[in-house]
């Protein structure tokens, strides 16, 4: 009976602390800030992993709602410089690299280099050594690092094996690659020795020229136009051979899909390391149809008449140079660099480690094999990124116009067979004009 009375009398006391407590939820949910997150990819099969980052993010810094908007790969850039020009930047974004001297000039990113430097949670000593260099332009910090990754060569054991071949040392060189492409090639099966990574104005034929010659498509200085040079006609005639001379790669002609090369029907292809997915991919398809998984390895790039070095790049997680609240923005752009972030992207394999932390790799490599994925790991940590071979390329402003007029020229060589002295001349001509423009 005590308790009837006690209780009547009690709640609405219980009723007020029920409404105050609701009342000081609402309040704190109406305080929170809400950042946003501009990134690219597949919005669908991205979905999980950018869960897993909003819950630890906003688990971290309850003060915050994380926004995150994922546009597809064809469309991030031009969404992006469309949100620019509106004045409606998101708080952080992913800055590729093609794009970081433009950006950077124009004044469009926050100078990072004080907070980077200072950072308790990123430390730069963290990080690989040319991790840093991705993150740099002319002397100043403009983001933090995310998917870096450099380019190396696969290798199918069982097709090398079938043809004779044994899979070539740490220092191959191209003489290497091509006498093995020829005795691995066997067009009636539609199987090739490799393909032709340099058909096309882009990264994979910078850094062929860089092996070949010392510099990319500028000279060291940046001052001129170099593709019109002996070493760069060079390097096209040796790629020139190997699809006209030599045969050793789907011609011209074909619809080839990159896919093959994956699929098991090319000796030996370039492609980035953070792509070791897709072998295992390719391993539970087969295993479903009933085959057996071709064996592989990888290698660095062959060393060229220069130089023996693989090429690296990484994007950034940048802040607009205009942002009312960097403050806030830091807290987002710093924590999306952090091991702990880092955790949830590498077990996701959306992005291979950035530090030369065993753990980290052990988990982006933990679907393969252990024996494999040990060896891979020592390989990557010891080699690749241990002795400096993986070379951090910084793109320059004009890149992306000097891409186009050389993607043109190379296709009238490799796919029309113009003289490369001639279409090079043509190509250095143009792109000095790019150069001049920009100069003024």
């Amino acid at each position: 009976m005590r308790c009837v009375r006690f209780c009547r009398k009690a709640w609405p006391v219980v009723l007020l602390l029920v409404l105050s407590l609701l009342g000081a939820a609402q309040a704190v949910a109406a305080a929170r800030k809400t950042l946003e997150l501009a990134t690219y990819g597949d919005p669908i099969v991205d979905g999980e992993v950018w869960a897993q980052i909003k819950a630890a993010f906003e688990k971290r810094y309850p003060q915050y709602e994380l926004k995150i908007t994922v546009t597809p790969y064809v469309d991030y850039i031009s969404k992006l410089t469309t949100l620019f020009a509106g004045g409606q930047a998101p708080d952080v974004f992913q800055t590729w690299a093609q794009y970081k001297p433009a950006w950077a000039e124009d004044g469009l990113l926050l100078d990072l280099t004080s907070r980077v430097e200072k950072s308790s949670l990123v430390p730069l000593r963290e990080f690989f050594p040319v991790v840093e260099e991705m993150i740099r332009y002319k002397g100043r910090i403009w983001g933090t690092p995310h998917d870096f990754s450099a380019m190396i060569w696969y290798v199918n054991v069982d097709l090398l094996d079938d043809a004779g071949v044994p899979v070539p040392g740490m220092r191959w060189t191209v003489d290497d690659l091509r006498a093995a492409a020829m005795k691995v090639v066997r067009p009636e099966r539609q199987i090739y020795g490799t393909t032709n990574p340099v058909g096309w104005g882009g990264l994979n034929n910078l850094q062929w020229t860089y092996n070949f010659t010392g510099h990319y498509w500028l000279t060291p200085d940046g001052s001129d136009v170099a593709v019109d040079d002996e070493g760069t006609a060079r390097m096209l005639r040796f790629w020139y051979e190997m699809v006209w001379k030599y045969k050793v790669t789907p011609p011209p002609s074909m619809n080839w899909d990159t896919k093959n090369s994956w699929n098991g029907y090319v000796g030996l292809w370039e492609a980035w390391l953070s792509q070791f997915r897709n072998l295992e991919e390719v391993r539970r398809g087969r295993e479903a149809a009933g085959r057996k998984m071709f064996r592989w390895t990888i290698l660095p790039f062959p060393a060229g008449p220069y130089a023996q070095a693989d090429f690296a790049q990484g994007h950034m997680w940048s802040i607009p140079a205009n942002h009312p609240n960097p403050d806030d923005a830091w807290k987002l752009a710093e924590w999306l660099a952090s091991r702990e972030a880092e955790v949830i992207f590498t077990r996701n394999q959306k992005a291979q480690p950035l530090r030369p932390d065993e753990e980290l790799w052990d988990s982006w490599l933990s679907f393969l094999p252990r024996a494999q994925a040990q060896q891979l790991k020592v390989w990557v940590l010891q080699y690749l990124f241990g002795t400096g071979i993986a070379k951090n390329f910084n793109y320059w402003r004009t890149y992306n116009e000097m891409a186009s007029v050389m993607s043109v020229h190379l296709v009238n060589i490799f796919s029309h067979q113009r003289p490369i002295e001639n279409e090079m001349k043509a190509a250095a001509a143009e792109m000095r004009q790019i150069l001049k423009r920009q100069k003024k």
